[in-house]
């Protein structure tokens, strides 16, 4: 079954928090907290794809959870302490 979601990295520390999606290229989301993090990280992800629905452009295709596993880049995120966020 294909993937419905885009799935985010997220990694940190107190006050340092960085959020990405794999399936999203081209930014990173930071904030303070984990939570300021993420929700900069979901409305990047939203703007950008109200972008390519407005310019007819495709947007990028979700993998699932077990597809990102397997991906070397995602692997060596993980292996620094990364984790993979389920919503």
């Amino acid at each position: 079954m294909r993937a419905t979601r885009y799935v985010p990295l997220i990694n940190g520390h107190t006050g340092s928090w960085r959020v990405w999606f794999p399936d999203v290229p081209s930014f990173v989301a930071v904030g303070p907290t984990a939570a300021d993090a993420l929700r900069d990280a979901f409305g990047a992800v939203a703007d950008r794809l109200d972008y390519c629905e407005a310019e007819d452009l495709p947007a990028p295709d979700p993998r699932t959870i077990d597809e990102l596993l397997d991906d070397p880049e995602v692997k060596v995120h993980l292996s620094v302490g990364a984790k993979l966020v389920e919503m």
